[in-house]
């Protein structure tokens, strides 16, 4: 085998090795993508990833009417549970005491009572002979978007603007769409996505820049300056990295609620303004940039704030590099959020999705999987745009 080719074969067989580790890291999100449009019973099917565009319809459809029948049944109990406590009331009395009005109303509880107690005729149900298309365009062209809708949409602001449109509508037919949209959307009651989405992104993207910002100027200062305990408090930004936040977390919680910023955004995004991981990746990339360049600077009688702040276009890549990793740590936080957010209008979006899981095993995980595909998209974004620039400045990133 020439060396060519065995340099071929080489490369092929990264690149498939590669390929196969990468499908399987992918697969959860495809998987969590699809998963958006399937009901719960083809959820809970994990050898099922798309959604059968046929069969998806008619499933629904029945679990629809199985609902309805469930609330039928229960309505029809309660009637005759009604129906019952009347006539047992009624029949106490001596016949020759009733009113000709009880007596009507003993006559006609009786008779209702009868006929909820008759049971239906049974009825064949219709065949439905389905043609099914499992090719994936015909899947993909028929995927309902109704849970995606759900998740924007199905929340008191969004049902009382509804409610404002019917009321000042004239057309008759807009009205039934409308109300017919209201009622649809009044079965699921949750959060307000567009203010939880614009939460976590503020308080993401200002949590960003506070730790860009202070990480890299504790950095420059750890880098390019000698002062008396320097070794002890490195040593310490080390140690600080070892503790598990959830060890803090009460006396963390303690101290926010000390200054006021208990159930407020400044309570997330301070905490996280200096990080000691940040402190680290900052001062081994400050030692890369030659004192030379910023002794040039101080030549020309620039201070030293001045001189940090001409110096940080030579290390772009490593400010874009955190900036998305730490937004994308922030975006994605859990535990201080639950501590320290109480009011549901200034929950964040990975918060308030967490919550709809304790709602009960009859609301549609389809929209838990919704919401779960809009929080990876800005993520997603900004690592496409910057992909190139992380890997130019870890490929710098050198420890002494």
């Amino acid at each position: 085998m020439s060396w060519k080719r065995h340099k071929r074969l080489k490369s092929w067989s990264s690149a498939m090795v590669l390929t196969g580790i990468s499908l399987v890291f992918i697969y959860p999100f495809i998987w969590m993508f699809f998963s958006s449009f399937k009901t719960n019973p083809e959820i809970y099917q994990s050898n099922q990833l798309l959604p059968q565009s046929q069969e998806f319809k008619q499933q629904r459809q029945v679990l629809i009417q199985n609902d309805q029948k469930v609330v039928n049944r229960a309505n029809s109990f309660r009637e005759k549970r009604k129906l019952k406590a009347t006539i047992k009331v009624l029949a106490k009395t001596p016949a020759e005491e009733l009113s000709s009005g009880q007596k009507l109303e003993l006559k006609q509880a009786q008779t209702t009572l009868d006929k909820l107690n008759t049971p239906a005729p049974l009825q064949e149900p219709e065949k439905t002979v389905l043609k099914e298309d499992s090719s994936l365009w015909s899947i993909l062209t028929n995927l309902d978007f109704q849970y995606f809708k759900i998740l924007l949409k199905s929340n008191k602001p969004h049902l009382a603007k509804l409610q404002k449109q019917i009321d000042a509508e004239a057309d008759s037919g807009k009205v039934a769409a409308l109300q017919k949209e209201y009622d649809f959307l009044a079965q699921y009651q949750y959060f307000d996505f567009s203010q939880v989405f614009m939460n976590s992104l503020i308080i993401a993207l200002l949590h960003c820049l506070g730790a860009v910002a202070l990480s890299a100027s504790a950095g420059y200062v750890f880098a390019k300056f000698e002062f008396p305990g320097k070794k002890a408090l490195f040593t310490l930004a080390i140690l600080v990295i070892l503790i598990p936040k959830q060890a803090l977390i009460l006396p963390l919680f303690e101290w926010i609620n000390l200054i006021g910023l208990s159930n407020s955004h400044g309570g997330i995004i301070l905490p996280g303004a200096l990080n000691a991981i940040g402190l680290l990746f900052f001062t081994q990339i400050w030692k890369q940039v030659p004192n030379d360049l910023l002794d040039i600077c101080r030549l020309e009688g620039a201070s030293e704030i001045r001189t940090f702040i001409h110096a940080l276009p030579l290390i772009s890549s490593a400010l874009l590099s955190f900036a998305l990793l730490d937004f994308i740590m922030s975006w994605n936080e859990h535990l201080l959020p639950l501590i320290v957010l109480q009011s549901p209008d200034k929950q964040t979006l990975p918060l308030a999705l967490s919550q709809l899981m304790g709602a009960g095993l009859g609301e549609p995980l389809a929209v838990i999987m919704a919401g779960a595909t809009f929080t990876i998209l800005p993520t997603l974004t900004l690592f496409a745009l910057l992909y190139r620039r992380i890997k130019s400045s870890l490929s710098e990133l050198h420890i002494h």
